[in-house]
């Protein structure tokens, strides 16, 4: 996500606006330059839309890794079977009817290392039940 830089922000505390660059902003120990009270929940609420953002997208893209995965061709995906994938399973069931091969695609999603942390908590055909959006909120962190 990319915000401008210098960003112009408002303080919570006395209302006035100021550019501040993103430099600063990271810092969490950045003041207001008319109050002096901390700005440091300006980094947090970026952090927290970075990854909000993050995990919105997540889903799609890991379909798409997945379809890559198998060399498969969009165009023999509907519209309608893409916007019916809504977890693991759905999308293994997706490739598998579409693809000429004897590899195992479930075999696949159990060996991706994003989804190591869960699969050491949980039986791999529960976390192939989770709806992505679920997957995504426990693979995605803040880097």
């Amino acid at each position: 996500m990319q915000y401008i830089d210098p960003l112009n922000i408002q303080c919570k505390h006395c209302k006035n606006f100021r550019n501040y660059s993103l430099i600063e902003l990271k810092k969490t120990n950045v003041c207001c330059k008319f109050c002096g009270e901390s700005l440091a929940y300006v980094n947090f609420e970026m952090e927290a839309k970075q990854k909000e953002l993050v995990i919105e997208m997540w889903p799609g893209n890991f379909i798409f890794d997945g379809f890559d995965a198998f060399d498969l061709d969009l165009e023999l995906i509907s519209e309608s079977e893409f916007d019916n994938i809504k977890n693991i399973s759905d999308l293994i069931e997706v490739i598998t009817s579409n693809i000429d091969s004897d590899k195992n695609v479930e075999d696949y999603f159990v060996s991706l290392n994003i989804l190591e942390p869960l699969l050491k908590c949980n039986n791999y055909k529960d976390v192939f039940l989770m709806d992505l959006s679920e997957v995504a909120r426990f693979t995605c962190t803040n880097e």
